[in-house]
């Protein structure tokens, strides 16, 4: 069967001395493993465009007695240089990507995970922001639609005086803590998650956070992803991020 799809390429690892081997995210087709014979090659009418992050159109053959898959042909969907020139921009992409890997699975719509990270990596591409306080609001979208969004109490305001929890077993941002694990949030941490959760997506670049208090809303996050969703792990892109932390 011949598949004409776009796709976004989560990872690749060189395979032989001159082919890849390649994760690729699919709107209607899940994740799929898919090889690129060749690609290494410097005159290869691949070359280059299987790195994580790259947004295509390819045409896959498949059989459904392979777990990997070959490419014939593929082209830039998106042409998004800017990514690869910003180590801040690059590090959200590799965390992301490396998110998505584990959270898509194979033979399944994904519509909406596509949809997202195809949006979200243009946006990345094209912004001036300083984009270095983004990622609790990409695990929150990816918590969304993965089933599992984060709520919080809508009668607190976002100048709340007083403490606010993230309570991790009901998945929800309140005053009170809850019955099982709960983290305490900072004014800062709060602040950012009651922009993200009312839609103020915009703000959250435009209100600082201090560096370690970012860090700990990531850990917080990813907490909260593990306790829902079972067989994550950690992510090896964050030798990476935390540079940027």
């Amino acid at each position: 069967m011949i598949v004409s799809t776009a796709a976004i390429v989560l990872k690749s690892i060189d395979y032989q001395e001159s082919s890849k081997i390649a994760t690729i995210l699919t709107p209607d087709h899940g994740k799929m493993g898919v090889m690129i014979r060749g690609c290494r090659k410097p005159k290869s009418k691949f070359s280059g465009l299987f790195e994580a992050g790259t947004v295509l159109d390819i045409v896959v053959y498949v059989k459904q007695s392979r777990t990997v898959q070959n490419v014939s042909e593929a082209s830039y969907r998106q042409k998004n240089w800017n990514l690869r020139q910003d180590f801040t921009k690059l590090g959200m992409v590799m965390a992301t990507m490396e998110m998505l890997d584990q959270l898509v699975h194979g033979n399944e719509s994904s519509s909406d995970f596509f949809i997202f990270s195809e949006r979200l990596l243009d946006w990345l591409n094209q912004s001036q922001d300083d984009v270095s306080a983004l990622f609790p609001y990409i695990q929150l979208r990816l918590a969304d639609l993965s089933g599992i969004g984060v709520n919080y109490d809508t009668s607190l305001s976002i100048d709340h005086i007083g403490d606010v929890y993230f309570n991790i077993e009901e998945g929800l941002v309140s005053a009170q803590a809850g019955f099982g694990l709960s983290f305490k949030l900072t004014t800062d941490q709060y602040k950012y998650l009651s922009l993200a959760l009312s839609g103020k997506n915009s703000s959250i670049l435009r209100n600082p956070i201090v560096k370690s208090e970012l860090k700990l809303l990531i850990h917080h996050l990813d907490v909260y992803f593990k306790h829902h969703i079972d067989g994550l792990y950690e992510r090896r892109s964050d030798a990476i991020f935390d540079q940027l932390l």
